[in-house]
């Protein structure tokens, strides 16, 4: 029924903003026309550790993310980053192993968020 997806992290070292969410873009519509009954709930890109030397703005991915995809019927943007950030906007490292890849705590925190959307 659900289709849960969250990519788009490694694109943003080398591609621009615009060419990340095409890339993502690419893969729902490949998703949906697979699975054309279901609803896919595509998740905002993740705080980073490393976000400083990206190419790409994972802030501004996830705003365009919701601009472009969100109004699909068939797609749905749920962008849960502020929950992985400290009140300055910084990565908590409290959630996260290595600065990129949520630990135990973290996807406790990302399934809470998840349990009411699925």
């Amino acid at each position: 029924k659900t289709v849960v997806g969250l990519i788009g992290t490694n694109n943003l070292g080398l591609d621009s903003e615009a060419e990340v969410v095409a890339g993502i873009d690419a893969v729902c519509r490949a998703i949906h026309a697979k699975l054309p009954q279901s609803r896919i709930l595509l998740l905002g890109i993740l705080p980073r550790q490393d976000q400083a030397r990206l190419k790409a703005d994972l802030d501004k991915v996830n705003y365009l993310l919701e601009t472009t995809l969100h109004p699909r019927p068939y797609v749905d943007v749920l962008d849960v980053g502020n929950h992985f950030r400290k009140p300055d906007g910084s990565i908590n490292p409290e959630l996260f192993s290595d600065g990129l890849h949520p630990n135990a705590k973290g996807y406790a925190v990302l399934a809470s968020l998840l349990a009411g959307r699925l």
